[in-house]
């Protein structure tokens, strides 16, 4: 459906209500007409979309950063524990991930991994007895798989 501006949207309205006759004709005001446009009565029928207040824009949703790429990474849980949660984030950020979980021992687990430029990243695992374990510094560009093992 194409867009019809406002105006266009007010001219075909007054002509169809001038054509069914329901627009009455009023005489001019006495005084002359002040610059300031006064906001429609909520009561006021008659009012047209030429004389309603805009609508706000809404925001522009959040853009993906430039250069994030996606790799895929396998995750091995060797580990003859089960895993809770794998967490993952970019080296030197402060916001993680999660990559995978819970995972059984044994099972394996292919995931995508979003990514800047230098592909380094700091890995938490948890474990379902309460142990945790951490990687520091992995690039997961090159090392397509990271083995949990105890």
């Amino acid at each position: 459906m194409k867009k019809m501006t406002i105006v266009t949207l007010a001219a075909l309205a007054l002509g169809a209500a001038s054509a069914c006759g329901a627009f009455a004709q009023v005489a001019a005001p006495a005084e002359p007409a002040t610059p300031a446009v006064a906001a429609p009565a909520a009561t006021d029928a008659a009012a047209t979309p030429a004389m309603m207040p805009k609508k706000a824009k809404k925001p522009k949703k959040a853009m993906k950063p430039k250069g994030m790429a996606k790799t895929p990474v396998t995750v091995e849980n060797n580990s003859g524990l089960g895993l809770v949660e794998l967490d993952a984030m970019l080296s030197g950020q402060q916001n993680s991930v999660k990559l995978a979980g819970p995972l059984e021992s044994g099972k394996k687990i292919k995931v995508m991994v979003a990514h800047d430029k230098a592909c380094l990243f700091d890995i938490h695992a948890s474990y379902d007895d309460g142990s945790t374990g951490d990687a520091n510094g992995l690039d997961l560009c090159k090392e397509k798989t990271i083995n949990l093992t105890p």
